[in-house]
């Protein structure tokens, strides 16, 4: 069983870019500022399918930690 562990309980406002996960099959979102972020997904569960890929947005993020240790964003 996979546990999540919250880094932060505070959001953070970042702007992300809609892209396409190749190895997913996927659209999703990463975070614009790749120099801040440089190695952070964002896991998104909005429909994503009325945005064109490379559309920029605001999204609000929680830090999380998967149980194998990588950080990621959790966008609700």
């Amino acid at each position: 069983m996979m546990t999540e562990n919250i880094i932060s309980l505070e959001s953070l406002r970042i702007k992300a870019q809609v892209c396409f996960e190749l190895d997913k099959r996927k659209t999703s979102l990463r975070p614009c500022d790749t120099d801040l972020y440089p190695e952070v997904n964002i896991e998104c569960f909005k429909d994503l399918r009325g945005y064109e890929l490379g559309d920029t947005l605001e999204v609000d993020v929680v830090a999380m930690q998967s149980s194998n240790g990588r950080s990621y964003f959790y966008s609700y």
